[in-house]
């Protein structure tokens, strides 16, 4: 899993998931965080995505809460969440009320109140978490899980490919399915340069590409070109976090910095 090195990447409101493509997450993606450095070959990163929670109540529950996030009803949100030992793990130093009802608490991380029409929204984000079916066990906390769930791949491996390319950890995503066909041109029909396996790829800006659904990689031959933005997802994502209790799921806390006062 993502060690101490990765875990403090974090992209905010980037649900690593096919079906989450955000404007937020797009940007992040396709940003970098340093002037462009030259293309050049890496060694190639496997990675693998734990399965996914084929438990029939949690299959039920993600539908339920597909349902409720489409409607964007708030008070059938509320009836989804723990009613006692809601949690908001944050970014150290931002400030939170533990004291504020957890809806309240959930809306903030997720935006759910925000007027910015230039994200996605949080009830787009919470919709795009429902339809994630991998989770996994949270440490130290009884019946949770959370998704989107890391990735699995060797750290060493990344560690020598980003020392290796003179670059950071945030300039680095990795493909979450394999078979991504890598493009000359930000179009899906443009002329194919390669085919890529389950890898971690390097980002480039998108430049001319502006907000178009693909994005500006180096694959690990040395060669640029695009490939589509949900196919793509960052490490150190925020998650959403599910306690099985007796009376069936519930969401039970939240992993990112949000909206918190």
């Amino acid at each position: 899993m993502v060690d101490t090195c990765f875990a403090g990447v974090r992209f905010v409101r980037a649900a690593a998931v096919a079906v989450l493509l955000m404007a937020g997450a797009h940007a992040t993606l396709a940003a970098g965080t340093q002037p462009t450095k030259a293309a050049r070959p890496y060694k190639a990163v496997a990675v693998t995505i734990p399965a996914s929670l084929n438990d029939p109540t949690f299959i039920a529950f993600r539908r339920e809460l597909s349902d409720v996030a489409e409607r964007k009803d708030k008070a059938a949100l509320g009836a989804l969440i723990v009613p006692q030992g809601y949690f908001w793990e944050l970014e150290p130093g931002t400030p939170d009320d533990p004291g504020r009802p957890a809806l309240d608490r959930l809306a903030a991380a997720l935006g759910l109140d925000s007027t910015d029409t230039a994200s996605a929204g949080g009830w787009a984000i919470l919709h795009g978490y429902a339809q994630d079916p991998v989770a996994t066990p949270a440490p130290g906390r009884k019946d949770t899980v959370c998704a989107p769930a890391g990735p699995l791949f060797n750290e060493p491996a990344l560690h020598e490919a980003i020392k290796s390319t003179d670059t950071d950890p945030p300039d680095w995503a990795y493909l979450l399915v394999p078979d991504v066909v890598l493009r000359g041109k930000p179009q899906p029909d443009a002329a194919a340069l390669e085919t890529l396996p389950q890898v971690f790829v390097r980002m480039l800006p998108n430049g001319d590409a502006g907000p178009s659904k693909m994005l500006h990689i180096v694959a690990p031959s040395g060669k640029t070109g695009y490939v589509p933005s949900d196919a793509v997802a960052p490490l150190g994502t925020d998650q959403i976090c599910y306690v099985k209790t007796a009376e069936g799921w519930k969401i039970g806390g939240y992993i990112g910095s949000g909206e918190a006062p």
